[in-house]
């Protein structure tokens, strides 16, 4: 179950969310009273730009809350039990790790975020926290015609300090290919990550985003340039090399995201009980190209991407059934119980037994 409220600026709406209604809304749902929409797997809004607010605790009773605003809008969500999918945005998602650490997958690719890290999607990216760990991020999701004029304007600038973005950076490359079409835009993603805080008297990404925060709870007259300013600080400051490292990731054609998806069904259907050899006879490629394809997405191999398939089906069944830890490692046909172990802790940093206690429901 879970809770919902709308405010705008002339008028409140609450509600509430079956199991059923939140696997519509997986597909389709329409919030008539905000700008917010999501039809296909895709989140989309009419607003130029958002500020989202998310924290998950799989440990709490309410394990997820979720507040969005935009200008003369204003959402507040919370839910019992946290449950993502893989989803895409009609806007460039900036998304920044408060607190705990973020396992976040891209494409099926499995990454993780700890304390301070920030990653900037573009619209073509399918993306979906985990609920696995506690985390609390803030994103700033902007639309493409607010980002370009950003963007426009830095580059016709009056003052002569330097441009906004700096030359020859991954973000000015990254948002001209994008916006201005001096490349091909496919599955595009930049990583910051973080190498030391800023000095006290320099802002923060914490700082810039919290002032944010109270323009969209409390506008004033000039706002409207107030934010698009600190806007313009937060991405100079992700430019700042001797703050973040930067790194450009893009992922395969639209042709073999077609084919990752036709792997990754097999994959899932079969909890990862499926070898290279059976992929190909199934998706009639090479096991070489396939095994590419694979590596392009998430960084691992065949095998071992069948093998995190497998993992996920062991912490579904510690959770959700009273079968030994013994039956589950015959059951998923691991080779031996250590190397089970091992590998599981290794990807939920917990031992099964530890994660059984922790995400069992009461």
């Amino acid at each position: 179950m879970g809770y919902y409220c709308f405010i705008t600026d002339d008028s409140f709406t609450e509600g509430s969310f079956s199991s059923a209604d939140l696997d519509r809304s997986r597909h389709e749902r329409s919030f008539s009273k905000s700008r917010f929409s999501v039809y296909g797997g895709v989140y989309q809004t009419s607003a130029p730009f958002q500020i989202i607010l998310m924290s998950v605790d799989p440990s709490a009773q309410i394990q997820t809350r979720a507040t969005t605003m935009s200008p003369g809008d204003y959402m507040y969500a919370e839910f019992e039990k946290a449950s993502f999918e893989l989803h895409r945005h009609n806007t460039f998602e900036l998304v920044y790790v408060r607190e705990g650490t973020l396992y976040h997958r891209i494409e099926n690719e499995r990454h993780v975020y700890p304390t301070g890290s920030v990653l900037l999607l573009n619209r073509n990216v399918r993306h979906s926290e985990e609920a696995t760990s506690a985390f609390c991020t803030v994103s700033l999701s902007l639309s493409a015609e607010y980002f370009q004029a950003l963007l426009l304007e830095d580059r016709d600038q009056v003052f002569k300090a330097g441009r906004l973005w700096g030359d020859n950076t991954e973000l000015q490359e990254f948002l001209s290919a994008e916006l201005l079409g001096t490349g091909k835009v496919g599955k595009n993603y930049l990583d910051f990550i973080p190498l030391r805080q800023p000095e006290p008297e320099e802002d923060s990404v914490w700082e810039l985003f919290e002032q944010m925060t109270m323009i969209m709870l409390s506008p004033k007259p000039g706002d409207v340039f107030t934010f698009r300013a600190l806007i313009c600080k937060l991405l100079n400051l992700l430019c700042r090399r001797e703050l973040f490292t930067t790194r450009p990731i893009s992922l395969g054609t639209e042709s073999e995201s077609r084919i990752f998806s036709e792997i990754s069904k097999l994959m899932r259907e079969s909890d990862g009980r499926i070898s290279r050899e059976l992929l190909v006879e199934k998706l009639r490629y090479s096991g070489s190209y396939l095994n590419r394809i694979v590596q392009t997405f998430t960084g691992m191999n065949i095998t071992q991407y069948a093998f995190s398939y497998a993992l996920e089906r062991a912490a579904w069944l510690l959770v959700n059934t009273d079968i030994t830890i013994t039956e589950i490692v015959a059951e998923l046909g691991f080779s031996n119980r250590s190397y089970f172990y091992t590998e599981f802790q290794k990807h939920y940093e917990l031992t099964p037994r530890a994660y059984r206690l922790q995400n069992r429901k009461k």
